[in-house]
């Protein structure tokens, strides 16, 4: 059966695939004779999200090799109006099969939506399934560093008065939070406490704890093993257990934080510490672009989950985590453009369809924003150049609303998002977001 897998391009490993997928392909292998018809529950997420983008072709394999199926035998049912939602463990969708010889129908646009409540009517109506285009802003954006175990490498700058601190080093302790999983958050890592670090090996971190709508809070900071100096001179993420380009006591502390590395992960991961940091290159991809000689350009980054939220990082030394997505723009003016695009609820409300859902609704955004119609920013379209200015007000407002807010960092986000819906500055970006793309 392995040889008609379809591959599940979320996840970036090819071979895999999603349960339901497999489940579906494998009882029609066994079950189904030629011109032999089902149907199936399935997640909600096989109309539209990408992880079954090959499933909905109706073909899976080789063409040597090969399993087809009409899957415009019928029309699919969209079962999500239903209310409430709670008879399947996901919002959910019934597809309708019959196998074919050799023709493959792939899954038709066109879907059989149901709704109603327990004891009232329930109504069908045909609609068409979300599907987007391809903004030209999916290419460019890239995932930030896997930054794990985080208990590992952020820190908490301490003092101790019976310990001297030489001239460009810090004081640290393992930053410990909610994040940690086991079994890294039953580690005392009493060898890593009060440890001293070269300035030069701290760097500030952003993740999406530190992003709020249009701003970023305070990063955290992490030791990592990047050379010193104000850019990124050469790469140092090697395979090597000692990076030479590491200062005395970085170097001291990457031994101690490899060893807790090799002692704890899991049998099955066959990674080093240095390359759990650089993952698919996604911490090389940043060191790279630091290290850029022409005019500096600017990041915005957004969180990977949750309702969609856009910061502008100004510090071009700052790493980006990967519970973060990043992009660069050629100017400011751009910046300000997918910042008032990102945090608008037009947007919001346009890409639900497009996120997997679970039992508590829409979970992750990811990249299926640039499935939107977002074009490219044109300084010289009055329509871009209005959410530009749009979204630049709502920065600078932002800020000085934050600098009077005494809420704790927790609160911080829900708290802008309340005024943004109140202010002029957030009316005027849903107003020109919806010019553009509502």
């Amino acid at each position: 059966m392995t040889q008609i897998l379809p591959t599940n391009r979320a996840s970036e490993k090819p071979g895999t695939v999603h349960i339901a997928g497999l489940f579906f392909l494998r009882s029609m292998d066994l079950y189904l004779s030629e011109r032999g018809a089902c149907s199936m529950v399935l997640p909600h997420s096989a109309l539209n999200q990408g992880q079954y983008e090959k499933w909905r072709t109706g073909r899976w394999g080789a063409a040597t090799v090969a399993l087809t199926a009409d899957l415009a035998w019928r029309t699919p049912w969209d079962l999500e109006p239903l209310k409430p939602n709670d008879f399947f463990p996901v919002p959910a969708c019934v597809v309708h099969a019959q196998r074919t010889p050799n023709d493959a129908t792939g899954l038709p646009h066109q879907v059989e939506r149901w709704a109603g409540t327990p004891g009232g009517e329930t109504t069908r109506s045909t609609t068409r399934r979300p599907s987007g285009g391809e903004s030209p802003y999916g290419p460019r954006v890239l995932k930030g560093a896997d930054i794990y175990p985080r208990c590992l490498f952020f820190v908490e700058e301490t003092t101790a008065d019976t310990t001297f601190t030489a001239a460009g080093t810090r004081l640290f302790n393992p930053r410990r939070g909610s994040q940690d999983k086991k079994p890294w958050k039953n580690l005392s890592l009493v060898e890593l406490a009060d440890s001293t670090v070269e300035t030069a090996h701290v760097f500030d971190v952003h993740l999406g704890q530190t992003v709020v709508p249009f701003i970023t809070l305070p990063p955290l900071q992490a030791v990592l093993p990047i050379s010193p100096g104000t850019r990124i001179e050469q790469d140092v993420i090697t395979h090597d257990v000692e990076p030479e380009s590491l200062r005395q006591r970085t170097r001291t502390r990457w031994q101690t934080m490899n060893n807790l590395w090799n002692q704890n992960k899991r049998t099955s991961n066959k990674k080093t510490l240095l390359e759990q940091l650089d993952y698919l290159n996604k911490l090389s991809a940043q060191l790279a672009w630091q290290r850029d000689d022409k005019e500096r350009p600017f990041r915005v980054v957004y969180s990977s989950s949750g309702r969609p939220t856009a910061a502008l990082v100004e510090n071009h030394k700052a790493v980006i985590d990967h519970t973060l997505y990043w992009v660069s723009c050629d100017t400011q003016a751009e910046a300000h453009y997918l910042l008032a695009v990102i945090n608008s609820d037009v947007l919001r409300d346009k890409v639900k369809p497009f996120m997997p859902k679970g039992q508590f609704g829409a979970r992750h955004v990811h990249k299926h924003l640039w499935k939107l119609p977002i074009p490219t920013y044109d300084a010289t379209d009055p329509t871009h150049a209005a959410v530009s200015q749009a979204g630049k007000n709502a920065t600078q407002a932002t800020q000085q609303t934050l600098a009077g807010t005494t809420e704790a960092k927790g609160s911080v986000r829900s708290q802008l998002r309340f005024w943004l819906e109140e202010s002029p500055e957030g009316r005027a970006v849903e107003e020109t977001v919806a010019h553009l793309i509502g």
